[in-house]
């Protein structure tokens, strides 16, 4: 089971974007069912940017509904069975 650990200032970042596209939040916990099953993502979607035995940097995109035809970056990293999202 992953265990998601959000920083403060992606919190914050979100806080503010949520505003003004209402389904990011939802669209956020969305990519985390994905993740829960396939931690490094697949795709042309996502894209590993840097790894070591410990952690994996992916950098996705992040398909919101409130932005109708474009998406966002997420950068995450996985640690073993920890995602950290910044």
């Amino acid at each position: 089971m992953s265990h998601f650990k959000r920083l403060p200032e992606f919190e914050k970042e979100i806080k503010k974007l949520s505003q003004k596209y209402p389904s990011l939040e939802k669209d956020i916990i969305d990519l985390e069912d994905v993740l829960r099953v396939l931690p490094t993502g697949s795709g042309k979607n996502f894209t590993i940017i840097h790894s070591t035995e410990k952690m994996v940097l992916v950098k996705t995109r992040l398909a919101c509904k409130s932005l109708r035809d474009r998406s966002m970056r997420i950068i995450y990293a996985f640690h073993n069975e920890e995602v950290t999202f910044a």
